[in-house]
């Protein structure tokens, strides 16, 4: 699976926080604050993970069908035969 390069800050940011929080809760004993802190954290990096994923996209091979692309820049616009 690849991953958009402008989602790596946050997904290794997230991460980092899960592993601090993690170290956090085993190590000072911390079952209440620090463990929810670390789920959250969980959820945080698997949600980036989901968000920042780039699946391979298949168009139709039908040539009179226009796809509008999920995601990108738009260049121009022009009319087209």
């Amino acid at each position: 699976m690849r991953l958009v390069k402008d989602g790596y800050p946050l997904i290794f940011g997230s991460l980092a926080l899960f592993v601090v929080l993690g170290f956090a809760a085993r190590g000072l004993g911390l079952a209440g604050t620090a463990t929810v802190l670390f789920i959250l954290a969980a959820v945080a990096v698997a949600f980036f993970v989901y968000f920042f994923r780039d699946p391979d996209r298949m168009a139709p091979g039908n040539e009179e069908v226009i796809v509008s692309g999920a995601d990108g820049v738009v260049r121009a616009i022009e009319p087209i035969r």
